[in-house]
């Protein structure tokens, strides 16, 4: 399943994501901020991950995807949402560097919380560290509320991260604004 927005194709990866998947996962500002991913990012981390994401894409509603520009289907990042087992479950992503600032998160996002309610997802919860502004920003922007702190591994050290939740409703998927194709 592709979720297309308007700039975007939320789709499953495929082995010529490697490359750029490894660029942009050893990319230290990308990865200081994130808890899963190992750093440095390898050639077999990589394979692991594609597999993982597509073997997901085999299922009904997945929530693991590759980000590419719509226009040239080119990797710019990952978004997914890790189902908790009790009607929600995490948000996570990242975007590679040269594509910070063009709203492509935020776009990405809203599409999968269109997608996560579609799916039966009652909340979706989100960590941020307190000192990456852009992304508390995109999940306030995406309508995620603060609630409370908790100390998550990230690569640089363990750090308190700020908890956000999302409450998902009829409402939320109608501001979604994604096409599932």
């Amino acid at each position: 399943m592709d979720i297309l927005t308007q700039r975007l194709r939320l789709r499953s990866l495929a082995p010529r994501d490697a490359g750029a998947l490894i660029a942009h996962l050893n990319d230290w500002q990308v990865a200081r901020w994130l808890a899963r991913p190992p750093y440095p990012y390898s050639a077999a981390d990589a394979e692991a991950f594609i597999a993982l994401v597509r073997e997901r894409h085999r299922r009904p509603h997945p929530l693991l995807f590759a980000l590419a520009d719509r226009d040239e289907d080119r990797l710019i990042g990952t978004i997914g949402i890790e189902p908790d087992g009790a009607c929600g479950g995490e948000l996570g992503y990242w975007i590679g560097q040269p594509f910070w600032g063009r709203g492509f998160g935020r776009e990405a996002a809203t599409a999968i919380i269109g997608a996560a309610a579609a799916a039966g997802l009652e909340h979706v919860n989100a960590y941020a560290d307190p000192l990456n502004a852009r992304s508390v920003r995109l999940l306030q922007g995406c309508g995620f509320r603060p609630d409370g702190y908790a100390t998550r591994p990230t690569r640089a050290a363990p750090a308190s991260m700020r908890r956000f939740v999302l409450v998902l409703s009829p409402d939320g998927l109608r501001r979604s604004g994604a096409a599932p194709t």
